[in-house]
């Protein structure tokens, strides 16, 4: 199988461990497999050719947010390496309009291979489809969609183990019993949503703990103070 650019597909999931540094190394994973496909059809070192360099973008799930800068430090580095042009997109807010927007743009555009960050695990689906349909590679980073179908490849935690991590040590506080909360920004992000998850099931393994309440308050601090607020004059032993 061949895209138009004329190197190969790479089909690889990459799932790192929970450590510091993680979210540059996303950027950095995403980008080496990406090298394998440039190396696999020209037989160089993935650099430009005849046609000059390979074009890269990476596509942030919001602009300006510390976890997304790291990345594309990562991102940045790993490019130079290989030769590659690389640009950077992302919208003001995490938003499944304004990341159809930018998808669509940057589909236009044709580069050579995209790393995103799917801000819905289901409503970018569409858009991403007809971005790779257009012709570019596309790799997830972080964030991923539950149509498993799109995309060469995709890099994140194992966000499932980060949850059961967190409800084994919050156990381990509270003497694996007692009434907690669950917080979460929103539903539909594939990262929460799995950690959510992990969770839940890992506190299914400690009968004497409760979840009182799971509340969803964007990534708003306000609200999400409200939220902690409301619940903890609801429920005083929490």
């Amino acid at each position: 199988m061949s895209s138009p650019h004329g190197f190969g597909v790479v089909h690889r999931e990459v799932v790192m461990g929970i450590r510091p540094g993680t979210r540059k190394s996303y950027a950095l994973a995403a980008a080496g497999v990406l090298a394998l496909s440039l190396v696999g059809c020209g037989g160089g070192d993935g650099g430009g050719g005849a046609s000059g360099p390979r074009k890269l973008t990476l596509i942030q799930g919001i602009a300006n947010e510390p976890f997304y800068i790291s990345m594309y430090c990562g991102a940045k580095a790993r490019a130079a390496e290989l030769g590659a042009q690389l640009d950077v997109q992302a919208a003001n807010e995490w938003d499944v309009a304004q990341q159809t927007q930018i998808i669509n743009a940057v589909a236009a555009k044709r580069p050579d291979a995209v790393m995103v960050a799917p801000v819905d695990k289901d409503a970018m689906a569409g858009p991403v489809r007809q971005l790779q349909g257009a012709g570019s590679k596309v790799i997830m980073v972080d964030t991923d969609l539950t149509d498993q179908s799109i995309g060469e490849s995709r890099i994140s935690s194992d966000n499932r183990l980060g949850g059961q991590l967190a409800a084994q040590a919050l156990g381990d506080q509270i003497g694996h019993k007692g009434k907690v909360m669950i917080l979460s920004p929103e539903k539909g992000i594939a990262t929460t949503d799995d950690r959510v998850a992990g969770f839940r099931d890992e506190i299914k393994k400690h009968p004497e703990i409760e979840i009182v309440s799971e509340q969803y308050p964007g990534d708003d601090e306000g609200k999400a103070t409200s939220s902690v607020t409301s619940e903890l004059s609801a429920h005083q032993d929490l």
